[in-house]
């Protein structure tokens, strides 16, 4: 039946998902130059272009990347390409997302129905933790991609009965496992086949439903063969590495960094993260054990969901983006919702999460609203519950009225409207009309939120244009650090920065070479208490983490 519909209009409208998601995720990836944590992947791929480190991301000699290079030999290849931009290095991210939102349509689509499949697609490409991990050259979303696309071949070869096929769907599962474990090591193993060992044991078609010699042993043949390398290059340094990663985080070690959390952690991060669609997980996902939980297409993705959240929440190190994996699944369960279980249960499972979305075009509106009516708003004492950089941001804002009082009212007209339209489709139990209201407002928000009003505030908090001050201020003199530098600075820097400490500052300065001194703004007057002899020569002028370029007073002018 899905063949003979697909042959109908139903072709063209399951593609509308993916090049939402493509057009969204690359404009996203336009705005903004590197912020830290891409640059940490960035420096990798640099020095791959000097052809140095291939087998071992590497931000210096004495730094290694803890997760394995397939992201950064993507990244490389798509920079040489195209050339070295942000936009070329975030690309591997975008095509991953892309590739995410049509898995899942395809998840969708063959667990129940083009519309199912078309409704999934658009919820995750339309999710915002989705929108911005396919726009930033992050590993997460390549990871989630090969992740779903094991489970996607792996779901195929439990279902084949040809034994042609299987050996066929077992070769491309064993190769997207390994992708995944090229990617973030042996979680890409681990999550895949966890959720089917656990569907083989729910459905009791027992473990010979699955060829599981083959499906642990290649991708772990490709990665022992890359590890082999990698230890015989990175010798000693390498090896610890690698046992930190695979026991420490497990152990807690303190040699690593680990985000402990409580176990609970994840529960508002998965709502908040796959907003606006997370708030009606909750029913969802009533609706679907209550009314679904024995028919295998909905137990595959809710098991898929479930067992991983449950893992998850068992580690002590937590941060959301290791969500992600999960949310092809959890867009799924939502839109069988949608479609089918509005009607079935209590309307108030959707209307108390719908009500929270009107709600939040509310707040919205009345702070696009703001602006036009409080001129003399202090961030720094009115806004204390925002974090630093957001009061900081917002105080930016307001100084330069940026967006101008036109668009602002506008705005915040079109957020009203949204709203009251949302709140009529809640009190006329229209599900649907909902649906399609919160898709259009979304869009509209994160479309200008991450586009031009991220580029306004990137504008004067991006490291580039110091960077390449302090390049040409610098020419051959040698530069150093005090502490540890910015992974972005480093980035546009992209020459060496050994690091000082106090004892060592005025000997290095003071060589004939007349070597300069790199700092951050939050330390610039301890520099300068350390000696009378030092000041300041360039500043970035950033009134949030700025950074200065220091020398000794006798050798401030450029002698070269």
């Amino acid at each position: 039946m899905t063949e003979n519909v697909l042959k109908g209009h139903w072709r063209y409208l399951i593609y509308l998902p993916v090049l939402t998601g493509f057009v969204l995720f690359f404009w996203a990836s336009l705005h903004t130059d590197l912020s830290k944590r891409e640059a940490r992947e960035g420096i990798p791929v640099l020095r791959m272009q000097e052809n140095k480190s291939w087998l071992i991301p590497r931000i210096d000699e004495n730094t290694i990347r803890t997760k394995p290079p397939l992201w950064h030999w993507l990244a490389w290849a798509s920079t040489e390409v195209a050339g070295t931009h942000e936009t070329t290095l975030r690309f591997p991210s975008v095509l991953a997302g892309t590739g995410s939102v049509a898995l899942t349509v395809w998840f969708g689509l063959r667990l129940f129905s083009p519309l199912t499949g078309f409704l999934s697609g658009l919820l995750l490409a339309l999710s915002w933790r989705t929108i911005y991990l396919s726009s930033h050259a992050r590993i997460d979303m390549l990871f989630a991609f090969f992740t779903t696309a094991s489970l996607a071949l792996l779901w195929k070869l439990w279902a084949e009965e040809n034994s042609q096929m299987r050996r066929r769907y077992t070769w491309f599962a064993g190769a997207a496992l390994s992708g995944a474990v090229l990617t973030k090591g042996p979680l890409g193993l681990l999550f895949p086949l966890m959720t089917m060992a656990g569907f083989s044991w729910r459905t009791r078609a027992g473990w010979r439903a699955l060829p599981w010699k083959p499906l642990i042993g290649i991708p772990l043949a490709v990665a022992g063969m890359w590890a082999g390398a990698a230890i015989w290059e990175g010798g000693p340094a390498f090896q610890q590495m690698l046992y930190q990663e695979l026991v420490g985080r497990l152990t807690s070690s303190e040699a690593i960094q680990v985000h402990h959390e409580p176990f609970y952690f994840y529960i508002p991060r998965i709502l908040v993260d796959l907003a606006p669609w997370g708030f009606f997980l909750p029913p969802a996902l009533w609706y679907g054990w209550t009314h679904r939980q024995k028919e295998l297409p909905w137990l595959f993705p809710a098991l898929a969901f479930s067992l991983l959240f449950i893992f998850l929440s068992l580690l002590s190190g937590k941060r959301g983006d290791y969500l992600l994996p999960l949310y092809p699944f959890a867009v799924i369960i939502v839109a069988v919702y949608f479609i089918e279980g509005m009607g079935k249960v209590s309307s108030w499972f959707w209307k108390i999460p719908a009500g929270v979305l009107a709600f939040c075009m509310v707040v919205f509106a009345v702070i696009l609203a703001t602006p036009l009516y409080f001129h003399e708003l202090d961030p720094e004492t009115q806004l204390r519950f925002l974090s630093a950089r957001d009061r900081w941001s917002v105080g930016f804002l307001l100084k330069n009225h940026l967006p101008g009082a036109w668009f602002l009212a506008s705005s915040s007209l079109v957020m009203l409207i949204c709203a009251g339209l949302s709140m009529a489709s809640i009190l006329r139990n229209k599900g649907r009309q909902l649906i399609g209201i919160t898709s259009f407002w979304f869009l509209a928000t994160v479309s200008f939120v991450m586009g031009p009003l991220a580029q306004a505030i990137d504008d004067q908090t991006t490291l580039r244009p110091f960077a390449k001050e302090v390049l040409k201020f610098a020419g051959d003199r040698p530069l150093y650090h005090y502490g540890e530098p910015r992974e972005n600075l480093l980035y546009y820097l992209d020459r060496s920065l050994p690091t000082l400490v106090d004892d060592e500052i005025l000997t290095e300065l003071q060589k004939p070479s007349h070597p300069l001194l790199l700092g951050k703004n939050s330390v610039r007057q301890h520099l300068l208490d350390l000696s009378s002899e030092l000041e300041v020569v360039l500043d970035s002028r950033q009134p949030f983490k700025g950074y200065s370029l220091l020398s000794l007073k006798s050798q401030k002018e450029n002698p070269f």
